[in-house]
């Protein structure tokens, strides 16, 4: 269905449309919600065999995609894929193969983009007997260049983008889908630089869409890169002054625009066509503000937590003009403090409007005076205008904007009655609060602290250094492969572990010592040498994407003469104490929960056992159909013994359970959780920690979901997660390295330690032992407790 689709991290283009699934019905939500439950009623009643139950899941699965609740959706797709499965007629198969579609779409939504890859790979293997342009084909075709796009490769979303076009035109070369066609293979061409081949796709696209759809300014805009890429900046800014009138932006007010999607790209745009001449800094910064200022608005609209998570990716580019701007004129001019404020300030928004958001969500249970009717009232609000959005980008008519700004004006309406009857409930969910450079300096910022805060851009890496009295900027040309080499690290500490004890050898260490010097002596090069003359006291990182992952304690700071020799080496970690934070508000949050009521009870320690089956059940309940949890032998071992250590309290087995730990944790000082997680980093509100109630008929009832844990209140000076999370995984944004721990920080503990890749169980007692037993006599060095994160 046309809509625009999370961007890469770097780019400013979008895709016409979204992956396709399998959507039985139109028009009003609500009705179809009302229909289907009807059904699902009635069909379970006839018994769980039914086969007409699986189509009516199928069906469910589609309405819970298209209601933006990804994590559901894809339940019902597997759980009537399963169904399907077990009948062998062909009318089955072909519904196994409709799963197969939403299956892939939900895992695209979500970020799981190898999920979604294989899904509709087996869709395509299924339909293999079919001749390469039937129409049949065209939806995954078009799916899978969404994906690829999304992974960036640009090679294969063309090849894929050509193929839905070549079905498109032969269907009717006129239609609105080959149209849309067009400009997906036209952006597909301007990723690659292809900008002739790009320029007449999108020209074919402009004269096939109605004057007034969506999709013009999307093609203008477009149109304006090409421009831009020729060097005709004159024709290029021409293009996307254009792009704000077909888009009714007037230059100050939101409310009648009719894709902020498309206005942001278009003044990210401008920013980046002003960005190079230097007497136009001030036309480049606001571009990227007003961007920015876009962004700030959708927090009072009526949007899904995922669209507003796309818009703020579609945003991160004219954070970066933003960084790059104050950059230039550094070189330019020198260090400048209002243009270091800037910088501040990009950063700093581009990560924490996300972590707000999810803070925000997930802890509005805990806001008094809000009432019930103002809540659907909201409701009925949203729901009316997300419709009326849908069908403009179906069907565009004057009418149907018209209807859509009448409906968002009284939603505005609606927010100034919750700004009077509920403020707090105003404060939390709709406001941001910027912290500011110089606020950060003399509140947050101890003496002796150094904070260090990572940006990746498309060609560089920025790295903001903030001292109470200093602040410089350095880029760091990203020259090298950070993901891989960030994958290798992880790889390189336990492939020997990981290795079968009957396969390791004495050549195995070595070879994988080696690669581990090699990449952690790197990354420290690349990511703190240019900064470590300038370092001092205790360091607190901010990290962004893939650094998220990078353990700096144990960086090298030089290359080991004998790699195989650990404890020989010039770890970071040996001339600095190292803390982590998600971003400098959240930095804030934690030292203001200091002063906190102190937990009267030590420790406690929880060691859930799991059996087979219920594993079974929640790795595909989770949507990871390949995880192979196993249970964790000494999870009980480790907890008596640091319960020797600390005179605490344990719970093993069937009493370690989600209910028992959400009202008691608040009673204890140390909490530590021995058992399985799980990190989703595409969307991190879906990582979770396992207890042990779950059962294979019940496994959700063991997973606690980052939403349960913001609602916790801790007064807890450290939170321990000794979980193994199986399989490395494919590196991507880093969300859901911080999402656990920064629910537990929000939650009112002053610590929060993880782990960064999957602990081998019978060493895991071990490292923990000796870990608690520094910890109580003095060996390790004491943090204030609102700064360590890590």
């Amino acid at each position: 269905m046309p809509a625009q689709s999370r961007p890469r991290q770097g780019r400013s283009s979008q895709s016409a449309e979204q992956p396709g699934h399998t959507a039985p019905f139109s028009g009003n939500l609500d009705s179809a919600r009302i229909y289907l439950k009807e059904s699902m009623r009635i069909r379970l009643l006839q018994g769980p065999d039914n086969p007409q139950l699986a189509e009516t899941y199928t069906n469910w699965s589609s309405l819970l995609l298209l209601s933006g609740d990804y994590q559901r959706a894809l339940e019902y797709a597997i759980a009537c894929q399963d169904m399907y499965r077990q009948q062998s007629g062909l009318k089955e198969k072909a519904g196994e193969m409709r799963a197969y579609l939403n299956i892939g779409s939900a895992n695209t939504y979500m970020g799981n983009y190898a999920e979604g890859l294989k899904a509709y790979q087996s869709y395509l293997a299924f339909f293999s007997i079919l001749p390469p342009d039937h129409p049949a084909l065209a939806d995954v075709y078009n799916n899978l260049a969404v994906v690829y796009d999304k992974m960036g490769d640009y090679k294969q979303q063309i090849a894929y983008a050509q193929k839905t076009l070549r079905i498109r035109l032969r269907q009717d070369s006129s239609s609105l889908s080959t149209a849309t066609a067009y400009v997906n293979i036209g952006l597909a061409y301007l990723n690659q630089g292809q900008v002739d081949s790009a320029r007449i796709c999108l020209e074919n696209a402009r004269r096939l869409f109605p004057a007034n759809h969506p999709n013009q300014i999307n093609i203008e805009v477009a149109l304006a890169k090409v421009a831009g890429a020729e060097g005709n900046t004159e024709k290029a800014l021409d293009a996307l002054e254009n792009t704000l009138l077909l888009n009714d932006f007037d230059g100050q007010h939101f409310e009648n625009v009719r894709s902020l999607s498309f206005l942001i790209t278009s003044l990210t745009e401008i920013g980046n066509l002003y960005l190079p001449l230097q007497s136009k800094a001030q036309s480049a910064l606001d571009g990227y503000e007003k961007a920015a200022q876009a962004l700030l608005y959708t927090r009072t609209l009526p949007l899904d937590q995922l669209s507003k998570s796309t818009l703020t990716w579609t945003t991160r580019p004219a954070f970066e003009g933003q960084i790059r701007l104050a950059n230039s004129i550094f070189s330019q001019k020198g260090n400048d403090d209002f243009w270091q404020g800037k910088v501040f300030d990009a950063m700093e928004m581009s990560r924490t409007l996300n972590l707000l958001d999810g803070i925000r969500q997930n802890h509005l249970e805990a806001v008094q005076g809000v009432s019930p009717d103002l809540l659907v009232e909201e409701q009925r609000l949203q729901q009316t205008i997300a419709e009326l959005q849908t069908k403009q980008m179906t069907d565009p008519t004057d009418s149907g904007q018209l209807a859509l700004i009448a409906e968002k004006r009284r939603y505005s309406e609606w927010l100034s009655r919750v700004r009077t009857k509920a403020p707090a409930y105003y404060q939390l969910r709709y406001t941001y609060q910027n912290l500011g450079l110089q606020t950060f300096q003399k509140e947050v910022l101890r003496e002796g602290q150094t904070f260090l805060s990572y940006f990746i851009g498309a060609k560089d890496i920025y790295l903001q250094l903030v001292r109470k009295d200093t602040v410089c900027l350095y880029p760091i040309p990203r020259d090298f492969p950070l993901n891989d080499w960030v994958d290798s690290l992880r790889q390189a500490a336990m492939a020997f572990e990981l290795t079968p004890e009957e396969k390791r050898d004495d050549a195995l260490y070595l070879a994988q010592a080696k690669k581990w010097a090699f990449y952690a002596h790197a990354l420290y090069e690349k990511l703190v040498a240019p900064v470590a003359s300038q370092l001092r006291g205790e360091l607190l990182i901010s990290p962004d994407g893939a650094i998220a992952y990078i353990p700096f304690e144990m960086l090298l700071c030089s290359v080991p003469e004998h790699p195989e020799a650990y404890k020989t080496h010039h770890y970071f970690i040996k001339d600095f104490p190292v803390s982590y934070t998600a971003s400098a508000a959240l930095l804030q949050v934690m030292c203001q929960q200091s002063d906190r009521t102190r937990a009267p009870k030590p420790f406690w320690g929880l060691a859930p056992y799991f059996d087979p089956a219920s594993m079974g059940a929640i790795s595909q309940r989770s949507g990871q159909t390949r995880i192979d949890w196993q249970p964790l032998l000494y999870s009980g071992q480790e907890v008596k013994a640091l319960q020797k250590i600390t005179g605490g309290s344990i719970s093993l087995g069937k009493d370690a359970t989600r209910k028992s730990f959400m009202e008691q944790a608040g009673q204890y000082r140390i909490l530590h959780l021995s058992t399985h997680a799980q990190s989703n980093d595409a969307n991190g509100d879906y990582s979770f920690i396992l207890f042990s109630e779950g059962n294979e008929k019940a496994p959700e009832q063991a997973m606690m979901f980052v939403n349960e844990i913001y609602q916790l209140r801790l007064n807890a000076d450290m939170v321990v997660l000794s979980a193994c999370e199986t399989g490395l995984g494919q590196i991507q944004g880093g969300e859901g390295v911080i999402s656990l721990s920064r629910a537990f920080a929000y939650a009112g503990a002053a610590s929060v330690m993880t782990s960064y890749w999957p602990v081998a169980d019978r060493q895991t007692p071990v490292l923990m032992e000796a870990f608690y037993k520094q910890y109580y006599d003095g060996s390790l060095r004491r943090q204030k407790p609102c700064n360590r994160q890590n």
